[in-house]
């Protein structure tokens, strides 16, 4: 029933109703997860708010890059023609992000220990090369991993995009958390994050729908392979590779803010 509801919001394209769910769906996981397994609350709650958000969003994205929807779409500004995906799934990404600063700030201090293990690296990482020439190689080669990772798992696996999202949502979620027991050092991080931090979100999810549009057409054309034409298939393609070279675009920028 949820979902359904959530979905037809989607086709609505209201990313505010979209926020919002996000963020009241990823506190009930949390908490639900303590019933579930309660000595890996962290990732189990990462997995129910992936399950939770799966089915919806990926129905939407199938729909969205439909071999029809390709056959409408105008010859427009690319990012025109599918901005409606990008900004509902960034609104999914900050409403989780804020789902889990509001949990990590309301539960017990070990309730997302997996997640805290993950920031002490990141942490331990910067700290022993901030002096180093090679920090910006070091943090855009990660970040290129992580962008061509979303991307094949989009492609090959749907529902993993979505996973990645919410785990990058759950370790920002819990740093944020944390730093907000100090709330003029939290201003500081918040302000000092945000331009990079954006940028990056906004890569994966590009890498995550082009990995997708190419999937969904490459299903429609060769398997299912009746009543479809190449034409979505090839504009899919070359919308894909745009949103890509957008998204490494995106991406070297965000390396490059955070070491300045």
């Amino acid at each position: 029933m949820l979902e359904g509801l959530w979905l037809r919001k989607e086709y609505e394209n209201k990313p505010l109703y979209i926020f919002f769910f996000g963020l009241i769906f990823t506190v009930l996981a949390s908490v639900i997860s303590k019933f579930v397994f309660p000595s890996f609350t962290g990732i189990i709650s990462v997995f129910l708010v992936s399950l939770m958000g799966a089915y919806p969003l990926i129905t939407y994205l199938r729909k969205k890059e439909s071999q029809e929807m390709m056959r409408k779409m105008s010859e427009e500004k690319l990012l025109r023609r599918h901005e409606d995906e990008l900004m509902i799934y960034l609104s999914f990404f900050l409403g989780v992000t804020i789902g889990y600063i509001i949990s990590a700030c309301f539960l017990p201090s070990n309730y997302f220990q997996i997640q805290e293990e993950v920031i002490l690296s990141i942490r331990g990482t910067i700290t022993g090369n901030i002096l180093n020439t090679s920090f910006l190689h070091a943090i855009i080669s990660n970040n290129l991993w992580v962008f061509f990772l979303t991307f094949g798992i989009s492609f090959l696996f749907s529902a993993g995009m979505i996973f990645l999202l919410v785990w990058n949502a759950s370790v920002l979620g819990v740093f944020l958390a944390k730093a907000s027991e100090n709330i003029t050092h939290f201003h500081l991080l918040a302000i000092s994050y945000l331009p990079h931090g954006l940028l990056e979100i906004t890569a994966y999810i590009l890498a995550g729908i082009s990995g997708a549009m190419i999937s969904y057409q490459f299903d429609y054309y060769f398997v299912r392979k009746e009543k479809y034409d190449l034409e979505p298939v090839l504009r899919a393609v070359k919308d894909s590779l745009v949103l890509l070279a957008i998204g490494l675009i995106c991406l070297f920028l965000a390396g490059i803010i955070e070491v300045m």
